[in-house]
C-alpha cells in the first residue's frame, strides 16, 4: 500500500502514515517509534485512517493543535503564534497572519506607529541578537507594516 499523502492538507494520521512509508528504506515504523520514543504499535496506531480502524488513535500532533487552541482561548496567542511558528521554521517557512486589523484611528497615527517597532527590530538585527529574538521582532515589524497599509487602502476608499 503506497501510505504517501499526495494532497496539501494533511490529517495527523496521515502524517504518521506517510512518515512509514517515506522512512521504510530506514525501517519504517521503526525508525519513527525510535524518534519519538514510543512503541512501533503505537506509530502504526496513529497512522490508521480513524474512519475505517477502531484501534486509531489521536496523534501527538492532534493533542499539539488542542493545546494551541487553549492557548488562543486563553488570549495567549503571542505563546500559541510562537509555537506554531517554530513548528514553520523547521521547514524553512514563517507565519503569515491573517485578518490583520489598524489599531489606530487614523492613517498618519498608523504610519507613526511602525517607526519603534521597525528600529527594535533593526537595533536587534544590527546586535545580532538571538535569531529568535530577531524572528519576533520581524514579525511585530512585519504587522505594523500590514496594518499600516490596511489603514492606507481604508483611508484611500473615502
Amino acid at each position: 500500500m503506497n501510505r504517501e499523502t499526495t494532497t496539501a492538507h494533511v490529517e495527523s494520521w496521515q502524517f504518521y502514515s506517510s512518515c512509514i512509508e517515506i522512512f521504510k528504506h530506514r525501517g519504517g515504523a521503526s525508525f519513527v517509534a525510535k524518534i519519538l520514543g514510543v512503541s512501533t504499535r503505537q506509530v502504526h496506531r496513529w497512522a490508521c485512517n480513524p474512519d475505517f480502524s477502531e484501534s486509531s488513535q489521536r496523534t501527538p500532533m492532534d493533542r499539539y493543535e488542542t493545546l494551541l487552541r487553549h492557548l488562543l482561548e486563553m488570549g495567549r496567542h503571542d505563546v500559541a503564534m510562537g509555537c506554531a511558528d517554530r513548528q514553520a521554521h523547521v521547514v524553512n517557512c514563517h507565519l503569515i497572519i491573517n485578518d490583520v486589523i489598524p489599531d489606530k484611528d487614523s492613517l498618519p497615527e498608523e504610519l507613526l506607529d511602525d517607526l519603534p517597532v521597525i528600529a527594535e527590530f533593526h537595533t536587534s538585527a544590527m546586535n545580532l541578537d538571538d535569531e529568535e529574538i530577531v524572528r519576533e521582532l520581524f514579525r511585530k515589524a512585519e504587522n505594523e507594516l500590514k496594518e499600516s497599509f490596511q489603514a492606507y487602502l481604508k483611508e484611500k476608499q473615502k
